[in-house]
């Protein structure tokens, strides 16, 4: 199972600023993705792992 950003209307947003607030804490509103690792071949995640240097950010193959 991964995790997504949650899509927040502006009451549920208002909801966790405030929480933020309140605590002090900065907060992520995350929704499941209910999804498993895909298996993949040693050529594939050599280019995946390329394309995370490249962009900067992390890539899951999913399945």
């Amino acid at each position: 199972m991964l995790y997504a950003f949650s899509d927040l209307d502006i009451e549920r947003l208002r909801k966790v600023q405030n929480l933020e607030k309140a605590t002090g804490l900065k907060l992520l509103a995350l929704n499941t993705v209910d999804v498993e690792p895909a298996t993949i071949q040693d050529d594939a995640l050599k280019d995946i792992q390329a394309l995370e240097r490249d962009l900067g950010i992390t890539v899951v193959a999913v399945s």
